[in-house]
């Protein structure tokens, strides 16, 4: 028997953090450990979250840690570093730890101007989505609650044990039957919260009290949940959910006639909008899919298992929404508002007429760009740059591919590592990468597919521990043991991992790469634990392909001075722009003090760039870039400049795909290489930041020109300057100039607002300065019926002409393509010849030869 004995010095005790740090240390040892507060005498296993939480430990408060087992010394040890390190604790607490990532809402401006209430919450799924609104029933407990009269204590002990192996019993066969993804994943966790010992433990106190079973379920499940939710950690917060819906499985089991059960199904008749302060995953996987058009929820959190799910079903999803009964009656119709962050409730006819133009400007973007995601990423003059997805489960993969994605570029294999008490089984695992590599439409080896999924093996340590990897504290994990550093130490989970990888590949083209890579001796070492793995599948006569590529992430800078032996070893490089940035700006990108240095931008960052790609390229190696860097629109430009030298895949999230395959489809290859040139030859980011600026808004216009015809509305049933400027707003988006029609509409009514744009003779011409256009563009709508638009002779618009700039560029073209406009419009000839256009063509070809501007190609 080995002890120590601490006062706890944490400010706010030993909460969810520090709990969670002595648990996890805890899992790595044999022995077994208990921890006793002192100042009430309870104790609790070490190795349960829950049970170390649920002491309560305050500080000033005596505790005591004991540990039994033939490595007992060390972990006592250990114990004795975390107490000296405060548990990792900062000055603070868990005070300054970010909850998630900041939403402000943002209303459309004529809902705004047409006084339309909204329920305000923060977007998780962006989209749209209209339906009846239908209350999730059953997700919370009642607030009193005894349960049916109980037995002896005895006997109610064995009640609760019974409902616990019973609900243990069901997670673990719909464990069997789930296939690989977030649902599989949130089973995972919730079979780890059913047998943690605290849960029964907590209970089983509350029974010998003299509650019934069910009762002490209720009770439990409230104070474990309280003790959760008052941690400063969002993560662990969100845990508290977990929490309650395994609650909910055990009274379901001990009082049937109890009927909030999370298994209680949610019943949509037709086109639904859910609403509920609180949803089980069990309800939101039980409905029925097609119904399903959107999720208005309460305080739940953003990296909840319910929002991971919702995510991964691409259901329009808002939460931190404040609703009731009398706000959102239930069967009122609803339109639940994604994109801007709302909710509205039994919408009026401008409402609806309001998201029935938007959505008839997304359906005909949709239709224009179809054709483009269909092919393979490449610029206008021919130059081939793959569009691939960063993703990390099948159900991610499928919505990447709908969006237009070439191939996989990066497959994170860790979330199937975490947040679990034991690894991933090879067969677990192979499950997994099988359907990611089907979720491509991928085909089976015999026939060879064209889309490729890059599978990238376990990256814990660092920022991602798991308990049952045993990694010594380090001053600094992210210069620790990470990535493939820690394989020599995990040699069976390694070889678990590459079994199951090298068996996915006999369903598609797979290829692997190992993380932090910094040496040639590693990129051997990894490559010859695969080839192992390939051998032993083929003793066993496993189908698998002996030809499967091998690569590394480069992220760690002596391996871009190694690129020419590295060609000797590996097949392919994938840049993680994230992690190099760091490294090679000692730059910490989790530290704000230190984050103007974490600049990709900065032109010696650019020059690294070049120089792998270039040197990689002579030596015959593919090469890909899957840090947050590809996935910015702003960076393509360097990006192409970098695929002239040899760069062959930019990858990045499902949301960045559409709009960067758009942009790349319009940029010359040449133009973009000349942009890195300059953008290399700079001093500073700044200097980089202003080329890229003046390429944004000159490439654009030179590329397209202000005039075309698909930015031409003939007919329009317009009724309202705001129906007007939406149409016009659309207009861009339909031909792709804007992907933020909504900013641009801001931006036109920012302009209206200082004094109407009616110009007279019938005619308006609204105008915006906006960075969210791609180029200068001129929108035409003409009217149907004229409507009433402020202007000196007070007659009614027919004709609306908007002229859009963007605003980094306005005070070149701004006032001289209105000037030239309007004094165009002055002429009776030039209206007359607008007015008898008799199409969009006929338009066309009066703007352009009277305005004297280019017409798009």
């Amino acid at each position: 028997m080995a002890s120590f004995r601490f006062v706890c010095e944490l400010p706010t005790g030993l909460h969810a953090r520090p709990a969670s740090v002595l648990a996890e240390t805890a899992r790595r040892f044999h022995s077994a450990a208990v921890v006793t507060n002192e100042a009430t005498g309870a104790s609790a296993e070490a190795r349960s979250v829950l049970s170390v939480i649920g002491l309560d430990v305050q500080r000033g408060h005596s505790v005591l840690v004991e540990a039994s087992g033939d490595d007992a010394d060390k972990f006592i040890e250990e114990v004795r570093g975390l107490v000296a390190d405060k548990f990792g604790e900062t000055e603070g607490g868990e005070a300054g730890e970010a909850a998630g990532a900041g939403f402000v809402a943002r209303v459309p401006v004529p809902l705004r101007r047409a006084g339309v209430v909204t329920i305000l919450g923060s977007s998780v799924c962006t989209g749209v989505g209209e339906g009846m609104v239908v209350w999730g029933g059953g997700a919370e407990f009642p607030k009193e609650y005894t349960g049916a009269a109980g037995g002896t204590v005895e006997e109610e002990r064995a009640r609760l044990a019974g409902a616990i192996d019973a609900v243990r019993e069901e997670i673990e066969g719909a464990l069997k039957k789930e296939k690989p993804g977030a649902g599989k994943d949130i089973l995972s966790a919730h079979r780890g919260i059913i047998i943690d010992p605290a849960l029964a433990g907590c209970m089983a106190k509350l029974i010998g009290s003299g509650m019934s079973a069910p009762g002490a379920v209720v009770a439990g499940a409230g104070q474990i949940a309280s003790k959760l939710e008052h941690s400063a950690s969002a993560y662990i917060r969100e845990r508290a959910a977990d929490v309650r819906e395994v609650c909910r499985r055990l009274l379901g089991v001990l009082d049937p006639t109890w009927g909030g059960g999370v298994e209680k199904p949610i019943v949509l008749e037709g086109p639904s909008v859910v609403v509920a302060k609180e949803l089980g995953v069990g309800q939101l996987t039980s409905m029925d899919r097609r119904n399903l058009k959107g999720l208005v929820l309460g305080d739940v959190g953003r990296t909840s298992h319910l929002v991971i799910l919702a995510r991964s079903m691409q259901i329009p999803t808002l939460i931190g929404v404040e609703m009731s009964a009398t706000s959102l009656p239930g069967g009122a119709r609803a339109i639940v508002d994604a994109i801007g962050g709302f909710v509205v409730a039994s919408p009026g006819a401008a409402v609806m007429e309001y998201y029935r133009r938007e959505d008839r400007a997304r359906g005909r973007r949709g239709a224009k760009m179809a054709p483009l995601m269909a092919r393979r990423g490449a610029t206008r003059d021919g130059h081939a740059l793959e569009v691939a997805a960063n993703a990390a489960m099948a159900a991610e993969i499928a919505g990447a591919m709908e969006q237009g994605a070439d191939s996989v570029g990066l497959l994170r294999t860790e979330m199937l590592f975490l947040d679990r008490a034991t690894p991933p089984t090879e067969e677990e695992q192979y499950l997994l990468y099988r359907a990611a590599v089907e979720a491509t439409g991928s085909t089976a080896l015999e026939s060879r597919a064209t889309r490729e999924v890059i599978i990238r093996t376990l990256d814990i340590g660092g920022d991602k521990p798991a308990p049952y990897i045993t990694i010594p504290k380090e001053e600094n994990p992210f210069l620790g043991c990470r990535g493939v550093r820690l394989y020599k130490r995990e040699l069976d989970l390694l070889r678990s991992q590459l079994r199951a990888i090298c068996r996915a590949s006999a369903h598609g083209t797979v290829k692997v790469m190992a993380p932090m890579v910094a040496t040639v001796g590693e990129a051997k070492w990894f490559c010859e634990r695969i080839a192992r793995a390939q051998a032993e599948l083929c003793e066993e006569g496993v189908a698998h392909d002996p030809n499967m590529a091998v690569g590394i992430m480069l992220e760690v800078p002596s391996a871009a001075l190694v690129i020419d032996q590295l060609a000797h070893v590996v097949d392919f490089i994938s840049i993680g722009t994230n992690d190099l940035c760091q490294y090679t700006f000692a730059a910490d990108r989790t530290n704000a003090g230190v984050a103007e240095l974490n600049n990709p931008r900065e032109p010696g960052f650019l020059r690294l760039l070049d120089k792998i790609v270039s040197e990689a390229a002579a030596h015959g190696v593919w090469v890909g870039i899957c840090g947050e860097m590809a996935g910015d629109v702003r960076h393509l430009p360097l990006m192409v400049g970098l695929g002239v030298a040899g760069l062959d895949e930019i990858s990045m999230g499902a949301p960045s795909i559409g709009p960067v395959k758009a942009k790349l489809a319009g940029v010359s290859a040449a133009e973009c290489r000349a942009v890195l040139e300059k953008a290399m030859a700079c001093e500073t980011a700044e200097q980089v930041d202003a080329i890229l600026d003046a390429f944004g808004s000159q490439a654009g216009s030179e590329m397209q020109g202000p005039l075309h015809s698909e930015l031409i509305l003939i007919d329009s049933d317009a009724s309202t300057r705001e129906d007007v400027i939406q149409e016009l707003a659309g207009l861009l988006h339909a031909a792709g100039r804007t992907d933020d029609p909504r900013a641009v509409e801001e931006a036109a009514w920012v302009r209206e607002e200082k004094g109407a744009t009616g110009f007279g003779f019938g005619f308006c011409i609204p105008h915006a300065q906006t960075d969210a256009v791609a180029c200068s563009s001129i929108a035409v709508a003409r009217l149907r019926a004229p409507i009433e638009w402020p202007s000196m002779d007070g007659l009614p618009v027919g004709l609306a002409i908007m002229l859009t700039v963007r605003a980094s560029d306005a005070d070149q073209t701004h006032l001289k393509l209105l000037a030239k406009l309007a004094r165009r419009l002055m002429h009776e000839g030039f209206r007359d010849a607008l007015n008898g256009a008799l199409s969009a063509a006929a338009m066309l070809d009066v703007l352009e030869a009277e305005l004297e501007l280019k017409r798009a190609g």
